[in-house]
This record gives structure tokens, C-alpha cells and sequence, in this order.
């Protein structure tokens, strides 16, 4: 198990280098990945990256909550309207 999170957390870093974010949840049906940033939580879709002219990856979140609290709210109504 640490390793799957260590092998995510390397990269998302690679993907996204300083963006500061470090992921923490993923969902098994698609790509997207819970990062937490520090003050808030952004979802990434870490295989479909937008790159600008340079190369660099663009910072494109799916969506952001403004707390952990948010986004917990946010996976229960999402997990009770999948059942």
C-alpha cells in the first residue's frame, strides 16, 4: 500500500513539478485524484494533462473545495447517489 502511494505522489510530481500538492485519495473509475494543497483540495486527472507552448503542464484542476471538510461532504453525496 505505501508503495501505490509513494509511486502516486512521485507522479503527480513529476506531472505537476512545483506545484506543491500532495495527493491523498484517487477514485477507481477514473483517473482523478484528490491532492491536498495546503489550504484547500484540488482534483486532478493525473493521465490527461494540457501543456502549454514551453511543455509545461497547465494548471487545470476538475474541481477545487475550499477546505478538506468540503470535499469529504462532496465524496458522501457522490458515494450515497452511486449506491
Amino acid at each position: 500500500m505505501m508503495e501505490l502511494l509513494l509511486g502516486r505522489t512521485q507522479h503527480v510530481d513529476e506531472l505537476f513539478p512545483g506545484w506543491g500538492v500532495i495527493p491523498f485519495a484517487r477514485r477507481t473509475d477514473n483517473d482523478e485524484v484528490a491532492c491536498w494543497t495546503g489550504g484547500s483540495v484540488v482534483i486532478l486527472d493525473d493521465f490527461d494533462v494540457v501543456r502549454d507552448a514551453g511543455g509545461e503542464a497547465v494548471r487545470r484542476a476538475i474541481s477545487e473545495y475550499a477546505s478538506m471538510d468540503e470535499w469529504l461532504i462532496a465524496v458522501v453525496r457522490d458515494f450515497i447517489e452511486f449506491d
